[in-house]
């Protein structure tokens, strides 16, 4: 049996995880820092979940609010799943429903994993989704619109 530094088998751990692309910020991340969603009834739903129900075209948010007004600006959900969707045309009223219905799915899961007979991979996924349900709940950061030396103003930065 061969002993693995702890920090490297996280490392190792993370970089052998499924890795998607965010459709708004397009990083790509591991699944698991990601949203899912996916189609339902012809309209956009959080898959979120030990067995998610939504099969089918995926795809991945970041849980920032940025990434979800990023993505809803460029059509990203409409590009992912190859149809018109009502999302974009619905505003700020349809995202910010989507955007809380997201919530609501995360706490209802992390309720069930509380209920849940103690095992450590429940404890993981707990773990998982409380941290994105806090990156989900926090406020937006204010943009960060820095001016050029010119006075025209400057291209946004990030980071």
């Amino acid at each position: 049996m061969t002993m693995v530094d702890p920090e490297l088998g996280a490392e190792a751990r993370r970089r052998a995880a499924p890795m998607r692309t965010c459709v708004g910020c397009r990083a790509t991340r591991p699944q698991g820092e990601l949203l899912r969603y996916g189609l339902a009834a012809g309209s956009v739903a959080p898959a979120i979940g030990a067995r998610p129900q939504l099969a089918g075209r995926s795809a991945y948010l970041c849980p920032r609010r940025a990434c979800r007004d990023r993505a809803i600006k460029r059509r990203a959900f409409n590009r992912a799943f190859s149809t018109s969707l009502a999302l974009v045309s619905g505003g700020p009223t349809a995202a910010d429903a989507l955007w809380t219905a997201t919530a609501d799915l995360l706490r209802r899961e992390i309720q069930l994993l509380d209920r849940s007979a103690e095992n450590p991979h429940a404890n993981l996924r707990r773990r998982g989704l409380e941290r994105l349900l806090f990156e989900l709940s926090s406020p937006p950061a204010p943009s960060d619109h820095r001016s050029s030396a010119n006075g025209q103003g400057g291209r946004p930065t990030h980071g």
